[in-house]
């Protein structure tokens, strides 16, 4: 491997592939271009850094301790391991992608004065949020929305949004027949209350339409909410026409017989789910949560709701279901879209810009 290449440490706050944020990590890492030697830091030896070796990706795991005093000796030793392994990889960039884990890279990049790019994938603001944005050198924003997590700041250009990508050709356009009996609504996401099923599940049932089928597909995280599906299915009479997969990996496959997919969700940044539905020429209902706007357009690749509306869901949910002109338009619209903003060359791109910005033009 040639000597001159410009080593990356990329610090990933979970060490499973299950998840929108690691994927995307993965995507990114695996794809960049040959200037660049990637170092990926997990907190734990799953199935994040077995498929990132078998990539080829050199892979640490260290899990980096809980930032409290209580923790202090084994906070200065992970900050020691950092800068050992700053050394060792002669890393010349670091990449985060959460509060904690730019704490420990924010440190160590400072004492090394090498920049660090802190990868935002989270709406939500965080009581670390400002000593994250001193320790950044650039912050990347999966969506414009996120920039509302930093008001008292005023300085614009240490921010840049970069959508989330998809390799597109993983989704294929797959012809749903004309007049079949049943309509599929898929939503995946792990099963979670900020995810919203429970509202989904309440919406579908409010059509009483014996021939929609409702499938969830993701992690169950909390059991207990799974259960409050359920029971909202057995409420609303639709107990036998509610599927929860579990976690798969033919998310594409799944999406492609679907009808419609729907995010229902209180919370999120930008929704790879959201993305990854309209690759695969899906019409979307999504709930006006986080970065949504900026992946569907209403009336035109899909429609928004309020979150926690099962009334509104319920209603653009009907409109789509009794109007397959419209699904076929909308689903044309969103795999345009997709292929306009959310591919994974362009993502891969913009985010070497930043880095050839930031390294002043030495890869």
């Amino acid at each position: 491997m040639p000597a001159n290449l410009e080593s990356i440490l990329y610090l990933s706050t979970f060490g499973n592939l299950r998840w929108g944020g690691q994927r995307s990590l993965f995507q990114l890492v695996t794809r960049l271009d040959q200037r660049y030697r990637p170092y990926v830091l997990v907190p734990s030896g799953e199935d994040f850094a077995r498929e990132l070796h078998e990539q080829g990706i050199d892979v640490v795991v260290l899990d980096l301790p809980a930032i409290r005093f209580g923790n202090l000796f084994q906070i200065l030793a992970a900050i020691r391991n950092l800068l050992k392994i700053m050394k060792e990889f002669n890393i010349v960039l670091v990449h985060t992608d959460g509060p904690r884990n730019t704490f420990y890279g924010g440190v160590a990049a400072k004492l090394r004065r090498i920049p660090l790019v802190f990868h935002i994938r989270d709406a939500a603001q965080d009581r670390y949020d400002a000593l994250s944005y001193w320790f950044s050198t650039r912050i990347i924003l999966v969506a414009g929305a996120l920039r509302a997590r930093f008001k008292r700041v005023r300085e614009e250009k240490k921010f840049v949004t970069i959508y989330n990508g998809l390799d597109l050709n993983r989704f294929c356009i797959k012809k749903i027949p004309s007049g079949k009996r049943d309509f599929t609504v898929l939503s995946t996401g792990r099963i979670e209350p900020r995810k919203g099923q429970k509202t989904l599940v309440e919406a579908c049932g409010l059509l009483a339409d014996p021939a929609l089928r409702l499938v969830l597909v993701g992690e169950i995280v909390d059991e207990a909410y799974a259960d409050a599906c359920r029971q909202m299915a057995r409420d609303k009479g639709m107990a036998d026409r509610l599927v929860l997969t579990g976690y798969r990996e033919d998310v594409a496959e799944l999406l492609g017989s679907a009808d419609i997919f729907v995010l229902p969700s209180t919370a999120e940044a930008f929704s790879r789910a959201v993305i990854e539905a309209m690759a695969a020429g899906k019409p979307v209902v999504a709930t006006d949560v986080g970065g949504t706007k900026e992946a569907v357009v209403e009336g035109v690749t899909g429609f928004i709701v309020p979150p926690g509306d099962p009334k509104a869901m319920a209603g653009k949910i009907l409109a789509l279901a009794t109007d397959e002109p419209l699904r076929r338009k909308f689903g044309t619209e969103a795999r345009k879209r997709a292929e306009a903003l959310f591919g994974i060359e362009g993502n891969v791109q913009k985010t070497e810009r930043v880095y050839e910005e930031l390294l002043g033009g030495r890869a």
